[in-house]
C-alpha cells in the first residue's frame, strides 16, 4: 500500500515486488529462489498471484533441450555429447545452444552476442511481443497425435468474438438504453479486411454471442475480399437492434459469399412498433464494388422483422433458410440493374455469366412469414430483369401475406413453388409477373382458413389468381394443389402461349357466391398445348353467370386438352370453334351460308360437329366440308386417302333418293370431310345436283391428326 507521500512506496508495496521478482527469476533459471544453488524445479508459483507457469528450462527440455551446469558468468565446457544443452546468461536472461563445432570451452563472464554460433532459445522481447495487440500472429498451433497435421497461424484457426472489439450487448429496448456496438461489428469486419482471404487460407468467422446488440449501420468493404460469417448463437439469443432512422442499407455488402445464421435482425430499436414507417427502409443491399452479379448470400435460422425492405440483390444467389420473417413491405429484391457487369455471350464463361444466366439462384426454403405483403419482388430496367432465373420456393408456411412474386416488367424463368402451405394469403395473387417460362407450382395449398366451415365474406378473403402474366406463358405447370376460395382467372396470360398443364389440383369453394364470367384458362390469345385436366371443384353457393375452360372463341390450338374435371355446375361449352365452308368440286361455295363448328381433339382424334344452313348457288360437284385441323392417313400403306369417318345426322332437303346410309369420310389427300351416299350397298358422292334450296347439314365426324 502507498504510504500516502506522492510515489513513494511502503514496505509492504516493496515486498510484494520482491515476491514478483522471485517468481519471474524462478520462471527463467528454472532454480527454487531463483539462484545459482537452488534446486532444479519445473513449475513456479507466484505467491502473490498463485498463477502457476512452467519453468523455461523445463520447457526446453519438453523441446529437446537440457540446460547445462554452469552459467557465462562461470564458464564451463560443452563436450562433444552436449550439443542438446543450452548455456543461461544472467545478464539477457536468456538460454543460449552451441552451433560451432564442440568440444567448446566457455570462459567466465563470456559474453554470447559477441559469437553467432551462440542461438538463443528464450528471449523477453519475444514475451514483450506476444503480450502485444499482434501477439497471437506469432504463435503456431498444431493438432497433436493427429496424421498428417499440418502447423497453422494461430490467426487462421479462431473464430473472432466481437465482445474482442469492446462489444457490450447490453441494448435494452423498452427503456431505449444501452451501448451502440456499431463501432465494435464494424471493427471486426475491419481487421478481417486486414487478413488473407478463404482463397488464401484465412479463416472468416465473426461470433456474436447472447445478447441485445445496436447497430447503426455496418459496411462490408472491397478489402474483405471473398467470404465472411456472421454467427450468433440463436434466433432467440443473439439480437441485431438496426437503428430505424438510417436511409441506408443497414448491412451494405460489396463482396460476395456472406452468411447470416443464428441471430435475429430487427429493423428497429424496438419490437412493439407495428407500423411500416417506423422500420428501417433497407436491411441488406449486396452490390458488389465491381458490379459482378455474384452476391451468394445465406441466412440461416434467422428471425428477420421490422424491415419496409429487407434485401435487395443486383444479381445472383440469394438464399434464406429455416428462418422466421414477419412484419416487412418486402422481404426479397432482385433488383435488376444497367450498372450489372455480364460476360458477353461469346466469352467461354457465358454459361454462366451472361445477361441470360447470371440472374439466378434464388431460394426461400423452410421458412415462416406472418405479415409480409411481398415476398419477392423483382425491380430494374436491365435487360435480365427478362432472364431472372431458378427462383425455389419450397417448404414454408405463409400466413397474412399479399403476393409470393411480382415483376410487373420481369420474366421468371425455371421458377419452382411447390410444397408450401398458406392461410389468410394472396389477396393479390401468388405470382405476377410479365411472362413466364419452363416453371411449376405443384402440391401446395393455399386457404383463407382450413377450417371448412368458414366461407368468405370479403373481397380479401378471396385468392385473386395463382399464375397471371401480362405477356405470355410457356411450359408452366399447376399441379397437385389444394386452393381454397379462388377468385379470378386461376391462369391467365396476355400472349400467345404455349404448354400449359392445369392438372389433379383441387379448388375448394371456386367463385363462391361470386358472379360473372369464370375461367380456369384465361388467354388474349391461343394457348398451343393446353391441357386443363383431373381438377376437381367445389362451390356450395353458386352465383357465376358462366363456368369456363378457357374462352372457346380465342383457344384454338389442336393440342388443347380437357378432360375429367368434376364440378356442381355444367361448364360453358369448351370446344373449340372454327367456321366450316362448304365445297363443291374442291371449291368453296360462292354462296355465304350460315355455319357452326365445334371440335375437340383427344389422344391423337379429331371431334367434329358441323351446323351448315343456306342456299348455296352450285347445281354440281361433289360436295364437301372443309376441316379444322389437318388430317393424316389412318393407315397410309394401306389407304392413303382414308383418316376418319362420320355421318349426317340431320339433312333437310339432300334429295339423295332412295339412299339409306349418309356417311362421311375424311380424305387427308383432299383435306375434306366428303359427303357420300350408299344405295342398295352401292357407294357414290352426294353432288350439288342432289340437294335444293334451302338446305341444311347437322353432321358429326372424326379423324386422325
Amino acid at each position: 500500500m502507498s504510504s500516502g507521500c506522492g510515489d513513494v512506496l511502503s514496505l509492504e508495496d516493496l515486498k510484494t515486488a520482491k515476491k514478483h521478482q522471485l517468481f519471474e527469476a524462478e520462471v527463467i533459471t528454472g532454480k527454487a529462489g531463483g539462484i545459482a544453488g537452488g534446486s532444479d524445479i519445473d513449475f513456479a508459483t507466484n505467491p502473490v498471484t498463485t498463477q502457476t507457469q512452467k519453468t523455461l528450462p523445463a520447457i526446453l527440455r519438453d523441446v529437446g533441450f537440457e540446460p547445462a551446469s554452469f552459467d557465462f558468468s562461470t564458464g564451463g565446457t560443452l563436450t562433444i555429447n552436449d550439443r542438446n544443452k543450452v548455456v543461461y546468461d544472467p545478464v539477457s536472461q536468456t538460454w543460449y545452444s552451441w552451433a560451432g563445432a564442440l568440444p567448446k570451452v566457455i570462459p567466465a563472464a563470456t559474453n554470447p552476442l559477441m559469437d553467432s554460433n551462440w542461438k538463443p532459445q528464450t528471449d523477453p522481447s519475444l514475451r514483450n511481443d506476444l503480450s502485444g495487440d499482434s501477439g497471437f500472429t506469432l504463435v503456431q498451433w498444431k493438432p497433436s497425435g493427429v496424421a498428417g497435421a499440418v502447423r497453422l497461424a494461430l490467426e487462421d484457426v479462431f473464430t473472432l468474438d466481437i465482445r474482442w472489439f469492446g462489444g457490450v450487448g447490453d441494448w435494452n429496448t423498452t427503456t431505449q438504453t444501452g451501448s451502440n456496438d456499431t463501432v465494435a461489428l464494424q471493427n471486426c469486419v475491419a481487421w478481417f479486411a486486414s487478413l488473407g482471404t478463404r482463397r488464401s487460407a484465412g479463416k472468416r468467422v465473426i461470433e456474436i454471442p447472447e445478447g441485445n446488440w445496436r447497430i447503426d449501420q455496418i459496411t462490408i468493404p472491397q478489402a474483405v475480399g471473398f467470404g465472411l460469417d456472421f454467427v450468433g448463437k440463436g434466433q432467440m439469443a443473439t439480437t441485431l437492434w438496426f437503428n430505424n432512422t438510417g436511409s441506408d442499407p443497414a448491412i451494405d455488402c460489396k463482396v460476395e459469399f456472406i452468411n447470416f445464421r443464428d441471430m435475429a435482425l430487427i429493423g428497429a430499436l424496438t419490437d412493439q412498433n407495428t407500423s411500416s414507417s417506423s422500420w428501417r427502409a433497407l436491411g441488406f443491399r449486396g452490390k458488389l464494388y465491381d458490379n459482378r452479379p455474384d452476391i451468394d448470400v445465406k441466412f440461416n435460422n434467422c428471425y428477420i422483422a421490422f424491415w419496409q425492405s429487407f434485401m435487395e440483390g443486383y444479381g445472383r444467389g440469394l438464399v434464406v433458410e429455416n428462418s422466421a420473417i414477419g412484419f416487412c413491405t418486402y422481404f426479397m429484391t432482385i433488383v435488376a440493374s444497367t450498372d450489372t457487369v455480364f460476360v458477353p455471350n461469346s466469352d467461354t464463361n457465358a454459361y454462366f455469366a451472361s445477361a441470360q444466366t447470371g440472374m439466378r439462384h434464388y431460394t426461400i426454403r423452410g421458412c415462416r412469414f406472418d405479415v409480409v405483403s411481398r415476398i419477392i419482388r423483382i425491380t430494374g430496367t436491365g435487360s435480365q430483369k427478362d432472364y431472372i432465373n431458378n427462383i425455389l420456393v419450397t417448404g414454408n408456411d405463409f400466413a397474412q401475406c399479399d403476393i409470393l412474386i411480382e415483376g410487373a416488367d420481369a420474366t421468371i424463368r425455371r421458377c419452382n413453388i411447390t410444397a408450401n402451405t398458406a392461410v389468410v394469403c394472396w389477396a393479390t395473387g401468388v405470382v405476377q409477373v410479365k411472362a413466364t417460362a419452363s416453371s411449376q407450382m405443384v402440391a401446395n395449398t393455399w386457404a383463407k382458413a382450413f377450417d371448412d366451415s368458414i366461407n368468405p365474406s370479403a373481397t380479401g378473403d378471396y385468392i385473386t389468381s395463382l399464375w397471371r402474366c401480362s405477356g405470355s406463358i410457356n411450359d408452366l405447370i399447376i399441379a397437385n394443389n389444394t386452393t381454397k376460395w379462388i377468385s379470378g382467372n386461376i391462369v391467365q396470360a396476355g400472349g400467345f402461349s404455349t404448354n400449359v398443364a392445369i392438372t389433379d389440383n383441387n379448388f375448394q369453394q371456386a367463385w363462391y357466391a361470386l358472379t360473372g364470367n369464370k375461367f380456369v384458362f384465361y388467354s388474349s390469345a391461343s394457348c398451343e398445348g393446353l391441357r386443363i385436366t383431373g381438377n376437381g371443384f367445389s362451390n356450395t353457393n353458386m352465383a357465376a353467370s358462366s363456368y369456363n375452360m378457357y374462352d372457346a372463341s380465342i383457344q384454338n390450338s389442336p393440342k388443347t386438352v380437357v378432360d375429367n374435371n368434376s364440378a356442381p355446375w355444367s361448364w360453358a361449352d369448351f370446344r373449340m370453334r372454327y367456321t366450316p365452308v362448304l365445297r363443291f368440286g374442291g371449291v368453296a361455295s360462292a354462296t355465304a351460308l350460315t355455319a357452326h363448328g365445334r371440335y375437340m381433339v383427344h389422344d391423337g382424334v379429331v371431334t367434329v360437329d358441323v351446323m351448315l344452313t343456306g342456299s348455296p348457288v352450285e347445281t354440281s360437284g361433289a360436295m364437301a366440308i372443309s376441316l379444322p385441323v389437318t388430317a393424316v392417313a389412318e393407315n397410309s400403306a394401306i389407304s392413303p386417302s382414308y383418316s376418319g369417318s362420320g355421318h349426317i345426322t340431320k339433312p333437310t332437303n339432300l334429295a339423295a333418293t332412295g339412299a339409306s346410309l349418309l356417311p362421311i369420310v375424311v380424305n387427308p389427300a383432299t383435306q375434306e370431310a366428303e359427303l357420300w351416299m350408299s344405295t342398295n350397298l352401292t357407294p357414290a358422292r352426294i353432288t350439288g345436283a342432289n340437294k335444293t334450296n334451302p338446305m341444311a347439314i347437322f353432321c358429326k365426324f372424326e379423324y386422325r391428326y
